[in-house]
């Protein structure tokens, strides 16, 4: 006798998670097959979360290899199939697919961030400031951008750019906490413990 799994045998999410395995696997069989078949968007954004997730990003690829045959004017999957090359450290791979999104898409702000933290790990660090700085004509809040210019000269090892990037985004917003944190934490990673101390006691003050 086969009893069907229900969701009140699981805890709150095990059951989606269940089932999003089994989606995977599905999928994953057909592949192995050289089935043809088709799936919905709501059906490969659930299996993407999953391989995320689980960080399987060579399965997350080629899953949005499989969906960009089917929606290949879709600029966010390449804009994940990016993020999951990103992850794997192949970055001028991730270039080229990220290209393909704001070839769609050009004004997506995660997609100039994505292509911007490539540039950084790839040394091209004065491309990626100037790619970043393209995102303040249509920006409703600058102190993010500057906060992000802040990261990719971290990625670059630019600690001066870093700390300038960080302190003008708090010169605009005093109580951007994200910008204090990434301050302080740099600051500390250089021995200039008083100084984060004291940014930090500042912060509180406010």
């Amino acid at each position: 006798l086969i009893v069907p799994i229900m969701a009140e045998a699981f805890g709150p999410n095990d059951y989606d998670d269940h089932r999003s395995k089994n989606i995977a696997r599905d999928f994953e069989e057909r592949i192995s097959k050289d089935e043809f078949f088709f799936m919905d968007l709501d059906r490969i954004a659930r299996i993407y979360d999953y391989y995320v997730d689980a960080q399987e990003w060579r399965r997350a690829i080629d899953l949005m290899d499989f969906a960009i045959e089917t929606y290949p004017t879709n600029s966010q999957l390449y804009y994940q199939k990016a993020l999951s090359l990103y992850e794997m450290g192949s970055y001028p791979r991730a270039e080229k697919a990220v290209d393909h999104s704001l070839v769609l898409n050009p004004y997506t702000r995660d997609y100039l961030y994505l292509k911007a933290d490539i540039l950084a790990k790839l040394s091209r660090y004065e491309e990626a400031i100037e790619l970043l700085q393209t995102c303040f004509a249509f920006a409703d809040r600058k102190e993010d951008i500057l906060l992000h210019m802040g990261n990719v000269a971290q990625i670059c090892q630019r600690t001066f750019e870093s700390e300038k990037f960080y302190r003008e985004a708090l010169e605009i917003n005093q109580n951007f906490e994200e910008a204090m944190i990434e301050l302080a934490y740099l600051y500390e990673g250089e021995g200039r413990l008083d100084e984060g101390i004291a940014l930090c006691k500042e912060f509180i003050n406010e």
